[in-house]
C-alpha cells in the first residue's frame, strides 16, 4: 500500500496528531516527554482508528475472518480478533527477549521513521526505516562489508583530523568522503552492531516492507506484522490485523512490542544473575571441598611420624 493510498479509512486527524508528530521530527531531546506505556485494549484501538481499515473492493478475501462488517463501503477490523491475535504475538516476542533473541524493527513509510527509531532505541533493538536494502538479510555478509567499510571511514576522518596524523585529507576529499558516509549511515544506522539475522521481525506494512517479507520468508524468521484489509495475513507468522496507515496505531503498537522486548530482556537478565549466581555458589562449595581436602592431607601427614615414634617405642 502506498503512504498516500486513496482507500486508505482513516480517523480525521487531531490536533494532538499533528502536533506529535511535529514534535518527534523537531523537538529537541530536552522537550521530549517521559514515555508511559499504553496497553493495548479496545478502547485505545479505538482511539487509535486501529479498526478503520480500507475500501471494499480493495480488499484482500483472505482478511475475512478479520473483517467485522462494512460501512460506507469502507471495512471495520474486529478488533475483538486484534486483541486475542496480539496477545499471541506479544507472548511470542516476550518469549523469545527472554531467552536473548533479537528483534528487528522495520518500518519505512514516513509516517512510522522515527516512532520505529524510537521504539527500537528504548528496548535496545535494531531497526530499518529509511530504506529496506535488497539483500539485508538473505545476503547479510555483504551488509556486514558494507558496515564495515562505514567504520573505516570513520576512522579514516577522525584520524585526518588529529594534527600528528600522517594521514592528510584535502577540504574535496573530506566532503566526499562524509557524504558516503551519510549515504551509508541512513540505511545501516538501525543494524550497525547486528551481528547476525534477528530471530524475529516486526513489520509496520507488509505490503510497504515486501522485500523484507521475502527474505524472512526465506531464511524463516519468525515475523509479526500489522495486517491491513488488503493484505494477504498468511505471509505472516503472527499478523495482527489493524490499521497500519494512521500514526496513532502505529505508534501504539510499536511501543507494545518495545515493552514486550524489554520485559521479556527483564527476565532474560534475572536469568543470567541467577545462572551467574549458581555458578559462583558452585566454585565456593569446590573451594571449600579443595581446602578441606587439602586440610585432612596436611592432618594425615602430621600424624604419621607421630605414629612411627609411638612403634619404636
Amino acid at each position: 500500500m502506498s503512504e498516500s493510498d486513496p482507500g486508505r479509512a482513516t480517523p480525521v486527524p487531531q490536533t494532538s496528531d499533528v502536533g506529535a508528530a511535529a514534535n518527534v521530527a523537531t523537538s529537541d531531546v530536552s522537550t521530549v516527554e517521559p514515555y508511559v506505556p499504553v496497553p493495548i485494549t479496545i478502547r485505545t484501538l479505538l482511539d487509535a482508528g486501529a479498526h478503520f481499515g480500507h475500501k471494499a473492493e480493495k480488499w484482500n478475501p483472505k482478511m475475512m475472518p478479520y473483517i467485522y462488517g462494512e460501512r460506507n463501503r469502507i471495512h471495520i477490523i474486529n478488533l475483538d480478533t486484534t486483541i486475542e491475535l496480539w496477545e499471541r504475538a506479544r507472548k511470542f516476542v516476550l518469549d523469545v527477549a527472554s531467552r536473548g533473541g533479537t528483534v528487528l524493527f522495520v518500518g519505512t513509510k514516513t509516517q512510522s521513521r522515527e516512532l520505529v527509531k524510537e521504539a527500537a532505541e528504548r528496548c535496545g533493538s535494531f531497526y530499518v526505516n529509511n530504506r529496506w536494502l535488497g539483500g539485508t538479510l538473505s545476503n547479510f555478509e555483504t551488509i556486514r562489508n558494507s558496515i564495515v567499510r562505514m567504520g573505516k571511514l570513520e576512522e579514516l576522518l577522525k584520524s585526518a583530523e588529529d594534527k600528528d596524523s600522517k594521514i592528510k585529507l584535502n577540504k574535496k576529499e573530506r566532503l566526499n568522503i562524509a557524504r558516503q558516509l551519510d549515504k551509508l549511515a541512513v540505511n545501516l544506522r538501525g543494524i550497525r552492531s547486528m551481528n547476525r539475522i534477528p530471530d524475529v521481525i516486526f513489520a509496520v506494512d507488509i505490503l510497504k516492507e515486501r522485500i523484507a517479507v521475502a527474505e524472512a520468508r526465506k531464511l524463516r524468521i519468525p515475523l509479526v506484522a500489522l495486517v491491513d484489509t488488503n493484505v494477504d495475513p498468511s505471509e505472516v507468522a503472527f499478523p495482527i490485523p489493524s490499521n497500519d496507515d494512521a500514526v496513532r496505531t502505529i505508534k501504539l503498537f510499536l511501543n507494545a512490542v518495545s515493552d514486550a522486548v524489554n520485559e521479556g530482556r527483564m527476565i532474560y537478565q534475572a536469568k543470567l544473575v541467577e545462572i551467574e549466581a549458581q555458578r559462583v555458589k558452585a566454585q565456593e562449595k569446590s573451594q571449600e571441598y579443595r581446602n578441606a581436602k587439602a586440610e585432612a592431607s596436611a592432618q594425615l601427614e602430621k600424624s604419621e611420624p607421630e605414629k612411627e615414634q609411638s612403634a619404636g617405642a
